[in-house]
């Protein structure tokens, strides 16, 4: 009886341990809603949505990606959910945080790279802000021609979670408003 109990105390231990710091589960996208344990977004009336392996049907996954690879982190990008029009993009991608950094760190890291990597790119915001009750540390940069790419950003365990939002300059359709504000809280 004494032997049953310690090897159900191990076991219990053991997936305890297993499951410890990597505690965010990928979201999923169910009507149109994309739901994670941090964020929801409600994809934006006009915007085409896209889940599972038809996310890299997106303009803007192979952007996202390459920088996630420049980041070293390629391997464990993630992209779970992404919608598109025609003047607007929004992606939501995880990544092992290999550098075990913070978000705000992240931040940082994000836009040095766009800084380094990109011609005529100016960084307008780097900084955190609360979108719908729920936390992020937001990098929004511009780019040459005007169009601008919002980075919102937050973390669960050895994860960080972010939505990408880019916006074309002269949008008139008001899809890159649209696109700011479909984060809320789950």
């Amino acid at each position: 009886m004494i032997r049953r109990m310690m090897v159900l105390m191990t076991v219990a231990v053991m997936c305890i341990m297993m499951t410890g710091c990597s505690s965010y589960k990928p979201g999923k996208v169910t009507d149109g809603v994309y739901n994670n344990s941090l964020f929801s977004i409600t994809t934006p009336e006009g915007f085409a949505c896209y889940s599972g392996k038809e996310v890299t049907k997106a303009d803007k996954y192979l952007i996202v990606y390459g920088y996630s690879q420049q980041r070293g982190a390629g391997k464990s990008f993630k992209c779970e959910y992404a919608a598109e029009t025609k003047t607007a993009d929004i992606l939501v991608a995880s990544e092992d945080n290999i550098s075990k950094c913070t978000a705000a760190e992240y931040g940082d890291v994000i836009a040095k790279q766009a800084a380094d990597r990109i011609m005529g790119c100016t960084i307008e915001k780097n900084e955190d802000v609360t979108v719908n009750g729920v936390k992020f540390r937001m990098v929004r940069y511009t780019i040459l021609g005007g169009d601008h790419q919002t980075y919102y950003i937050t973390q669960s365990g050895d994860k960080l979670v972010y939505v990408y939002v880019s916006v074309m300059d002269g949008d008139i359709t008001g899809a890159g408003e649209k696109a700011e504000n479909c984060i809320s809280s789950c």
